[in-house]
This record gives structure tokens, sequence and C-alpha cells, in this order.
């Protein structure tokens, strides 16, 4: 990690907590970074996924606008990346490899902010899912497939993923589920 993003600002360290999320289900666990408003009163939570290549750490503006609007956030390293990095993740033609893996472990985060450990601080019936780049691509998928998140938001996915120009795309078998272009009208 860059020395400049190894600390959170001060503010958010504050109310910041580094934890692995479902562990046990996830293997060695999910690295998040939760943080919330106060830690007492129940509160909406975002899941939130960073893009390839860069970690759940780069974005320390978005969860400290976040918590001083009242909104909890997790933030979880993507399957291959920040905490749990692996260098075979990195490279483009590994996209849909991580989306499938990230999508695969949203209900273990789910259920890992549940726990009575956090005294139900994340309030789960305004839970919502987003991300950017390549967890934007894997954020829509639950709403879409099974999990009953009232908001999901992506930040730059992609969109027609059989469409891919990149000489390393997937085979069409493998993009034909995800692809967000399935689930739009017009």
């Amino acid at each position: 990690m860059e020395e400049r993003f190894a600390r959170l600002p001060a503010a958010l360290e504050q109310q910041a907590r580094r934890v692995r999320l479902g562990d046990g289900r996830i293997p060695g666990g999910a690295p998040a970074l939760l943080a919330h408003p106060d830690w007492t009163t129940p509160a909406p939570v975002v899941i939130w996924m960073h893009g390839r290549t860069v970690s759940k750490d780069l974005d320390p503006g978005r969860y400290l606008r976040w918590i001083r609007a009242g909104i909890a956030a997790c933030a979880i390293d993507l399957p291959g990346h920040g905490e749990r990095f692996d260098a075979s993740m990195q490279d483009p033609g590994a996209t849909m490899r991580l989306v499938a893996q990230a999508v695969a472990e949203i209900d273990h985060v789910v259920e890992a902010l549940a726990d009575p450990q956090w005294r139900g601080v994340f309030d789960l019936d305004r839970i919502a899912i987003g991300g950017m780049s390549a967890g934007g691509m894997a954020a829509p998928r639950p709403p879409w497939d099974w999990h009953p998140f009232p908001r999901a938001a992506g930040e730059s996915p992609a969109g027609g993923f059989s469409q891919n120009p990149h000489p390393g795309r997937p085979p069409r078998e493998i993009v034909a589920g995800p692809g967000p272009l399935r689930h739009t009208e017009g």
C-alpha cells in the first residue's frame, strides 16, 4: 500500500474498525473496514466493493461522508486484493472470476453484519450494496438474482460483458449470466 493511503483520516479512524467477516464461510474471512456514525444507534449500511487492483482503503472520503450523513460503511477487500492480495487476480482476464467470487461472498458478509457482536448497529432493513469498476460489476448481481437489497449502485461498471473488446475476454458461457444489460429495459 502506498504510504499516503496507509492511514485513514483521523475523523474516520475514530469511527472505524478493521475486521474479517464471514470467517469459516469465506476462507480467512473477507477483510473489511466497518465505519459507523456512533456505534450505538442502528444505522443504514452500505456494503461497498472497490475496483480491480486497489483495496478498500483507497476511498476513505466516501466512508467519511457516509458516516457524517448517518450511514454505516462496510467496505470489503475484493477476492485477491488488499489484505488478501493475489497477483493472479490483478490481471484483466481474472475480472469475471473475481466478480463471481465476490458475489458468492455477499450473503456471508450480510450474515456477519447481523452477528450479535455488533449489537444491531447495522440496520439490515436499510441495507444497500454498491461498488466501483469491478466492484460495480459485482454489486448489482445479488439484488437481481436473489438478495432483497432495497438499493444497489455501481460506479463505472461494465455494461455488456459479452461485448467486452478485451482480447482475453472470458468465454460467452461465463459472461452470459452476470451481464447487467439483461436486467435493463430498452
